[in-house]
């Protein structure tokens, strides 16, 4: 030990101490150093890998969301030019011709379904900012199944038909008699 001056502290302290008692200082040295690195800097190092890969897995959920939204994004741009052809469609230059042969189609409808017709009663023309509706209310007769065809027919028709109120009791035998409340719509374009 030629590299610690004699008149050390440390030195004439461990000098003068068994072997045993310097071995188990060092030991102690060296697990107190294992303790402070393991509880000190790399669990502060562990936690904040931690913390970085929770976000590294954020990051990767918001980015798989953003592609799935860039595909549906994509979908619905090439959807749109065709919902505008169908909303063309629906539009006619006289709302009033295209309600009548709105309402050509419900009467129509009913015939076909073997319905009869009791009553119908309309009232004034509304606007919305989306186009055009006239409340209808209609009374008819018939069996369920007969009633059940008229609305699905009306489901399925090319107008834009809303059925948005039905009232129905029990006449004679298997005859109900009903009230449709319906909207004949027209959108602007």
């Amino acid at each position: 030990m030629y590299f610690i001056p004699q008149k050390n502290k440390w030195y004439s302290t461990v000098v003068h101490m068994s072997p045993l008692y310097r071995y188990g200082a060092t030991c102690l040295m060296i697990v107190l150093l294992l303790f402070g690195w393991r509880y000190g800097l790399y669990a502060w190092l562990d936690s904040s890998i931690g913390c970085e890969r929770m976000q590294i897995a954020q990051l990767q959920q918001q980015l798989m969301q953003l592609t799935q939204a860039e595909r549906a994004n994509a979908e619905l741009n090439n959807i749109v030019p065709v919902l505008k052809k169908q909303l063309h469609a629906y539009h006619q230059a006289d709302p009033e011709q295209w309600q009548q042969q709105q309402f050509t189609y419900v009467m129509n409808e009913s015939q076909k379904a073997g319905l009869q017709v009791t009553s119908y009663t309309d009232e004034k023309e509304k606007k919305k900012p989306w186009g055009l509706y006239r409340s209808v209310q209609v009374g008819l007769r018939g069996s369920f199944e007969r009633i059940n065809t008229f609305l699905n027919a009306l489901k399925q028709s090319p107008y834009m038909i809303q059925c948005n109120q039905i009232q129905g009791t029990k006449a004679d035998g298997d005859q109900f008699a009903v009230s449709c409340g319906l909207k004949l719509m027209t959108a602007h374009v």
